[in-house]
């Protein structure tokens, strides 16, 4: 059972570490300030939490057996991103003068909006339920009772979910450090293109096998 648990949880931080979608998102409502930063953290983890629920009740054997289920997910998350990546690099644009959006989402809603962002970025993503789905089972005995499947399904999605907020916190801290050079309206309007170029690319990503014939 330990040495299960410490695979999963090696294998965890390496998958974590690896940059991705929630690393662009984070460093984005970072920019914004802690708040938005701890938010977008907050949200994405909730949205962990809430995969591993789904998946404990075997709910993700349906998204994965639903065809069309899956595939209305898929474009969805990837709708969301697409418009979330051409809005922020539109925003650029139309209000270069002021750094990007670095003040739009100031003041005691800017951890709501970064919560919002998160959880929405993760749940609308199939691939992270698929994940749990089936990555997680390899470290649960076979032979375990519902309650037995439940309890292991908790405790590795408790050390998903943590491992992804200590490192994504840890982004959000060092980003805060770098308070005045992200201020800058320059630095801020291309950090907020590279962000919006990610999510565009994770979203075109989603949508280009169907866009593509099949060879």
């Amino acid at each position: 059972m330990a040495s299960s648990l410490l695979d999963f949880t090696l294998s965890i931080i390496s998958f974590t570490l690896s940059p991705g979608m929630d690393t662009a998102l984070t460093l984005k409502m970072s920019f914004s300030g802690r708040k938005a930063g701890f938010g977008a953290v907050s949200g994405i983890c909730t949205g962990l939490l809430l995969w591993g629920v789904i998946a404990a009740l075997g709910l993700t054997i349906l998204l994965d057996n639903c065809k069309p289920l899956y595939v209305g997910l898929e474009w969805a998350g990837a709708l969301y991103l697409s418009w979330l990546g051409i809005s922020t690099i539109w925003k650029t644009f139309r209000r270069p003068s002021q750094g990007a959006d670095i003040t739009l989402i100031k003041g005691r809603d800017c951890f709501r909006a970064g919560f919002a962002a998160g959880l929405t970025t993760d749940l609308l993503n199939p691939q992270v339920g698929l994940f749990v789905m089936t990555f997680f089972p390899q470290f649960i005995p076979a032979k375990a009772s519902f309650l037995g499947r439940l309890s292991f399904y908790g405790t590795l999605t408790a050390i998903n979910a943590g491992i992804c907020f200590v490192w994504l916190a840890l982004l959000v801290m060092m980003s805060s450090t770098l308070g005045r050079f992200i201020e800058s309206p320059r630095v801020a309007m291309w950090l907020e293109r590279v962000a919006g170029l990610v999510f565009l690319y994770y979203g075109l990503k989603i949508i280009w096998p169907f866009l593509t014939p099949m060879t």
